[in-house]
């Protein structure tokens, strides 16, 4: 009793300076026992709430607490909100240890706050300073800034898409203009081909035309008339005159021979003291046979020549018959033109086929 009575003394014997110190210390330990004490009464109402059941939870706490159900409710959303989700024998301890100075009424606004920013939004607000009334302002007008900076979020992101949008369309239109521009290009490098084409025709024709007068400066040639017929006949002429000397040839060299032969024969027979006239007609019969080869290969020759001939007067006939065509075909448009290209071909066979001059 002399205890209680010396420390009241000694309370009242405070100066109002210490005694203002004394009132602080003790409220921030009330605050953090009320916050640790409110967790663990919250944990206690979880654990009743869920062995009682619903139905009989009003009565319970009737029979037990002081708490209604409303203020129940607080507690175990407390115990939720800040406890650890491991218990022990003793209850459970504060998960966030920056909050323990936190009223329970603080606390309780600041469940509204997503977990993983409460302590910074704690520290950010002072909550531990703030009556309920105040952070209850602070929360709303921070919740108020968020919803503005979302907004201008999206408008921004708004924004931005329109933007995007305009400098895709800004960039389609600028290829569209760099490929109508590489198109331009491409466009001058061909009406620049064209045009020297252009050139080199309307060179290649002012050339025709000067041919064209030149051949027209110069005197007509004589007039010729080709005997198609009398070159062919006179080709076979010959080619039956070269056969004909062959053979000729041939058949004298064949009695040669033959000549030769019998010579042999008869000095085989005299017996071997004609052996000398035996050699003599054997090399001379040797000699005939190698003329005879001789003449024969020349024969050959001969007429593969005289063949080629033939083949140079056929293409040359169908050479000549295909001009003759193009120049009636020219004849229905032009047919001084005709005349001149006429003209032109008899001078070009006149050297070598015989003229007759009109």
């Amino acid at each position: 009793m002399n205890e209680n009575h010396l420390a009241l003394k000694d309370v009242k014997e405070l100066s109002p300076a210490q005694l203002g110190g004394e009132i602080r210390l003790l409220t921030a330990q009330a605050r953090r026992m009320a916050l640790s004490y409110g967790i663990q009464i919250g944990y206690r109402l979880k654990i009743a709430h869920e062995k009682v059941g619903p139905h009989g939870w009003a009565d319970w706490l009737k029979a037990e607490t002081d708490f209604s159900a409303a203020a129940a409710s607080r507690f175990e959303k407390l115990y939720e909100g800040y406890g650890a989700d491991q218990g022990s024998l003793f209850g459970v301890e504060n998960k966030f240890p920056t909050l323990e100075k936190l009223s329970i009424s603080n606390a309780l606004r600041l469940l509204a706050v997503p977990e993983e920013d409460r302590e910074a939004v704690a520290e950010e607000l002072d909550a531990e300073h703030l009556s309920a009334r105040e952070l209850e302002k602070a929360l709303a007008e921070r919740d108020a800034w968020i919803a503005r900076a979302k907004e201008a979020e999206k408008a921004l992101d708004e924004e931005e898409d329109s933007h995007g949008l305009a400098i895709a369309e800004l960039e389609e239109k600028l290829d569209a203009m760099q490929k109508d521009a590489e198109f331009g290009k491409t466009a001058r490098q061909e009406q620049e081909k064209l045009m020297d084409e252009l050139d080199k025709a309307k060179q290649s024709l002012v050339n025709a035309r000067a041919e064209i007068k030149e051949l027209e400066s110069r005197p007509q040639p004589v007039a010729v008339q080709r005997d198609e017929k009398a070159i062919q006949e006179a080709a076979t002429a010959a080619r039956a005159k070269a056969e004909a000397e062959a053979q000729e040839k041939l058949n004298a060299l064949q009695k040669k021979l033959e000549k030769a032969e019998k010579a042999r024969e008869k000095a085989e027979k005299a017996g071997s003291g004609a052996a000398d006239q035996i050699a003599e007609a054997q090399a001379e019969a040797a000699r005939a046979r190698e003329e005879l080869e001789t003449a024969k290969k020349k024969l050959l020759a001969a007429n593969k020549e005289v063949a080629e001939v033939g083949v140079y007067f056929r293409q040359l006939q169908m050479d000549l018959n295909e001009i003759q065509a193009r120049i009636r075909k020219i004849r229905e448009r032009d047919n001084e033109l005709a005349e001149k290209l006429a003209g032109a071909l008899h001078g070009l066979l006149a050297p070598h086929v015989g003229v007759s001059e009109e």
